[in-house]
Parts: C-alpha cells; structure tokens; sequence
C-alpha cells in the first residue's frame, strides 16, 4: 500500500481493523479454544462467525470507501475485465477450497475438529506440493517447526491456566463471582455489556488465548445460567478481545502494526479512529441482536 502510494497510517489502520476478522470467520483457533473451554460446540461457534465477519468487513469497507473518496486516495485506472477477474480468481481457488472442506465437513458430520484440521492440513500440502509447486522439503520442516513452537507455547499457557482453574475451584471463586454479577443484574442484555467491558480490557493487556483461559470459566457460567446464549457469548468475547488488542494502552496489535508500518503509535491511532465506528457498530449487532448472530447455527442444525 505505501508503493500504491497510500499514507503509512491508513496502511496500518486498515490492516489493524481488518485483522480482528480473521479471528472470528472459520477457520479461527480462539474459537476452537474457548469451545474447548466451555464444552460449546466447536462447530456452532465457527458457523455462528461468518455472518458476523461477513457483516464487519462490508462496514469496514464503507468506511475505506467514504475515506479513500474524501481524502483522494490513490486509486486504479481502470475497473478490472471479467477476463482478468477470473484469471487471478483460478490460482486462489484451491486454496479457497480449504476453510470450505474444513467447515462443511464438521458441518455434515464427516468429520470431527480435530480431524478437520488434519484433512485440511494434508489438502494444503498436496495442493502446494501439486498445484502451486511451491512446497519443498525445507519449506515443510520449517513448517513443522513453527507448529510445534506455536503449540507449545499454547500448551504451556493451557498448563498454568489449568492450574489456576484449580486454584479458583478449590477456592470457589467462580461461585463468589457468579452471585457478585448476578446480584448486579439478572437481564441477559446487562451482563452482556458487563461481559464486553470486562473482555475488551483484557484484551488490551493479554493475548487472546490467556484471556480466554483464564477468564471465559469465571464469567461464562453465571451468563449463559441467566440465559445468554453460549454460542452468542463465544462471538463476543472473542470479538471484544480482538477490540482490545487495537486498543491503548497495551494493544498488542498497535505496537506490531505501528512497527510494520514504522508509523508512531499516535499517528495509528488518529488514523484508526474511523475504523471504531463499523467495529463497535458490529459489537453492538452482536450484543443487542441475538438472532442476528445464531440463525445460520440454528439453520444448519434443522
């Protein structure tokens, strides 16, 4: 983008805005992980993310548009042809193909999560071996290696967050905190707000995966027991956390994209300020707009 000739800021704002999607459009880890979590179906979580996603990215690009327009914004010459559309479109449909195998495979039952991601994984290696001819043997191992230091980095934290739930259990703090929020309010609407102020702060401090450990088994429970729905539960907490990391002032997102883009962190977050607005604006369809949220799970499910 800044070869496009688009200000270093914008660049780092539409990036940072736009990665908070990912996260909640399968096929996305924190969803899996505060499944497994909260025992919530996996599936129902990452069917319940796409039209929440779908929604979030057509508000964002609104928002590029209004401001690519009033600021002048680089722009193409020319709209592309159907010809060169479906030219680019073929080399990335393979690979497309993969998120879709993965999910409508849960969906119909052929197989499990955990089986999912080994199918998928062995689809993307033939299809890179294959059809992009891009794999090699250094490029595998390398790959390998990544996994296993990013899965034990998870596991380590899975450990002590194991640990910790422990401690909470013994000393029945999830109890103690159940009767706290539920004596502030019984009204599903209230402890969601309650539950988007606590997550998008921790967001701001912690990573996704801690936060969802460490927090989700204390403040799902009396939620979902004044009748939230664990499924629309899930969709927020992640998206708040998500929030939270674009968020002073220890979002970790700023500080990465802010590096990427050798921007300082108060150009970013001048440049980000517009981009608030489709994202909260999404948080608020998911809190307020229950159906909006669960009809596709509901849908797959008859």
């Amino acid at each position: 983008m800044k070869k496009r000739g688009f200000d270093p800021a914008f660049a780092g704002a539409v990036t940072g805005a736009s990665a908070t999607i990912g996260p909640i459009f399968p096929p996305s880890i924190p969803l899996i992980v505060y499944g497994s979590v909260t025992s919530v179906s996996i599936v129902q979580l990452l069917v319940a993310g796409i039209m929440p996603a779908i929604v979030c990215t057509m508000l964002l690009m609104l928002t590029v548009f209004i401001i690519a327009t009033r600021n002048k914004h680089p722009r193409a010459d020319r709209w592309p042809t159907p010809r060169e559309l479906v030219r680019d479109f073929l080399p990335a449909l393979p690979a497309i193909v993969a998120p879709a195998l993965m999910i409508s495979g849960m969906i119909f039952g052929a197989f499990t999560p955990t089986e999912a991601a080994a199918i998928t994984a062995v689809y993307v290696i033939i299809i890179s071996a294959l059809l992009y001819r891009e794999l090699t043997v250094q490029h595998l191992w390398n790959s390998a290696v990544l996994t296993a230091r990013s899965s034990s980095a998870i596991l380590i934290i899975v450990a002590a967050a194991s640990l910790f739930g422990w401690i909470l259990a013994v000393e029945q703090v999830p109890q103690t905190f159940a009767a706290a929020l539920l004596g502030l309010s019984k009204d599903p609407i209230m402890l969601l707000i309650i539950a988007n102020l606590i997550f998008c702060v921790a967001g701001m401090f912690l990573d996704s995966t801690t936060a969802t450990l460490l927090l989700v088994p204390i403040i799902a429970p009396p939620l979902v027991l004044a009748g939230v729905d664990p499924v629309q539960l899930g969709i927020v907490t992640i998206f708040n956390l998500m929030l939270g990391l674009l968020t002073p002032p220890m979002g970790l997102s700023l500080f990465l994209v802010s590096d990427i883009a050798k921007v300082s962190i108060r150009q970013l977050l001048r440049a980000l300020l517009p981009f608030y607005i489709p994202l909260i604006s999404t948080l608020a369809i998911l809190t307020f707009a229950k159906d909006f949220t669960l009809w596709l799970p509901r849908l797959i499910a008859q």
